[in-house]
């Protein structure tokens, strides 16, 4: 894809809605310079809700905090 914008992709072994091969493929040809994959090991297809969901909505919200005007 030719996504130019910072990326952070979410994806879990678990998620039963949305093949993992599928997202780490998306991931790797995406073609942002500023790209990250976190990996929610315990969690399934609704982070929100899924086990460890509070780890996931750290490093989100700090992915988004460090790329901030006041932090870049």
């Amino acid at each position: 894809p030719r996504i130019r914008q910072p990326v952070l992709m979410v994806v879990s072994e678990s998620d039963r809605v949305v093949e993992p091969g599928a997202i780490r493929r998306f991931y790797r040809d995406c073609a942002s310079s500023d790209k990250r994959l976190l990996e929610a090991a315990s969690a399934g297809h609704v982070i929100q809700i899924d086990n460890g969901w509070e780890d996931i909505a750290a490093s989100i919200a700090a992915f988004i905090k460090q790329r901030t005007p006041e932090h870049t």
